[in-house]
């Protein structure tokens, strides 16, 4: 794949529960990512993913960001996440490629740390790989 050729270096977490307020913080800071995860959430569980100070919501069987909601559809309770980030744009891909979301925004910082958190209900995090990547220029 061409952005293997511009991954820095990687982080992965497996089998990580998190119950209402828990979060954990991949070891990496950088500005440019590709980001995978496959949670496992109940119906009323809501999760997100936090970065350049701006959430991901996954909750009520909709993904929030930046003022846009789109309905997502777990498969057996399982959600699974693919999210590019550039230095102004987030691409969020749902389910294998059944929701796409293409957003920009202005970062407030160019290095940011990147959060795992369950807002309420427990949830576990089967699989989340971070890749923190350098410019393709």
């Amino acid at each position: 794949m061409e952005i293997e050729t511009i991954t820095v270096n990687s982080d992965l977490i497996t089998d990580r529960v998190l119950s209402t307020g828990e979060e954990f913080l991949p070891d990496q800071r950088g500005d440019l990512f590709d980001i995978t995860a496959e949670i496992d959430a109940p119906p009323h569980a809501a999760f997100g993913i936090r970065l350049h100070e701006i959430d991901i919501a996954c909750a009520d069987g909709h993904i929030r960001c930046l003022g846009n909601e789109s309905p997502l559809t777990a498969h057996d309770q399982k959600v699974s996440l693919r999210i590019l980030v550039d230095r102004t744009s987030i691409e969020i891909y749902a389910q294998g490629g059944e929701l796409c979301m293409s957003l920009c925004f202005l970062p407030i910082e160019q290095d940011t740390t990147i959060r795992c958190y369950s807002e309420s209900g427990t949830i576990t995090v089967s699989k989340f790989v971070v890749r923190r990547l350098r410019s393709a220029w």
